[in-house]
């Protein structure tokens, strides 16, 4: 009997099958979905760490402004509570309103009253942030943030909370969710100053 070359492919085929090559493209494209998943996480993380980052240091330069004029500060209400927009605005109770009325530029003009001299470095505070380039504050660097600044009891020496507070996107699956949907959460940062 002759055997043909037919019957010998049979035994000894090589290769892969349609099955097999489908199953593995299917195993990778999942294990690309994983990793495309994970950094979007990365970035997130990373964009959260930044933005606390920012918090710490601005408050830090707060500290600063604040140890500058403790004539004032040592002096403030029990009641002190005091709130700053984003776009520089003071408000909070009488001297809340005090502070927004002084529009006193003290680069330009020389300052001796404290309270002129607040509120100035409160505005400097938001606009620029101390930075040696003054080109942000904290307001250019986080969305849509708010500090407030409230006085601890009848502390002495005085001692203030203060808590920075901006809006944070979430990161999910790689692509940044748009204002106002559920991927916005609220972050801050609190530190307590004695100036």
């Amino acid at each position: 009997m002759i055997r043909t070359k037919q019957q010998n492919v049979r035994g000894k085929t090589r290769g892969f099958t349609m099955l097999e090559a489908i199953v593995a493209v299917i195993i990778t494209s999942v294990g690309l979905l994983g990793v495309a998943a994970l950094q979007g996480t990365a970035i997130g993380h990373t964009k959260k760490a930044s933005d606390r980052t920012i918090a710490a240091a601005q408050l830090a330069n707060l500290s600063s402004r604040m140890k500058s004029s403790q004539s004032y500060w040592q002096t403030i209400p029990v009641d002190f509570s005091i709130t700053i927009a984003a776009d520089g605005t003071i408000a909070g109770g009488a001297e809340g309103a005090a502070l927004q009325a002084e529009v006193t530029d003290c680069f330009a003009n020389s300052c001796t009253d404290p309270r002129a001299m607040v509120a100035h470095n409160l505005r400097k505070w938001v606009t620029d942030g101390g930075n040696v380039d003054t080109s942000s504050g904290f307001a250019d660097r986080l969305i849509n943030p708010t500090a407030t600044i409230t006085r601890v009891d009848n502390s002495i020496p005085v001692q203030l909370d203060v808590i920075l507070g901006w809006d944070q996107k979430a990161m999910t699956a790689g692509f940044n969710m748009a204002a106002g949907h559920a991927g916005i959460s609220t972050s801050n940062y609190q530190i307590r100053i004695q100036p």
